[in-house]
């Protein structure tokens, strides 16, 4: 999401409806992943059309193919700066 954070609880707001409002964007997975954490009791319950109670915490997954990529750009820059170090002599 855009800009994850608390926002004011509003009744009868469902969990796609509180990824919204977070700006939930196209790295993050389908709706059906969308999981709502009971304040009370901890239960985990997944799904777009879960009504959000008082002090529920709404998590949206960021899609496995993105982490992916995030990780082959860390390693790549990284790689980049090895092989810039090597030709400079920095590197033996």
């Amino acid at each position: 999401v855009r800009n994850p954070g608390a926002y004011p609880f509003r009744s009868n707001m469902k969990s796609s409806d509180y990824a919204s409002l977070a700006g939930k964007t196209e790295r993050a997975t389908s709706n059906s992943n969308i999981k709502v954490i009971r304040k009370d009791s901890e239960k985990v319950l997944k799904g777009p059309e879960i009504e959000v109670q008082r002090g529920d915490k709404i998590e949206v997954p960021i899609r496995t193919t993105e982490i992916t990529k995030d990780y082959l750009q860390i390693v790549g820059t990284f790689t980049s700066i090895l092989i810039a170090a090597k030709a400079v002599g920095i590197i033996k």
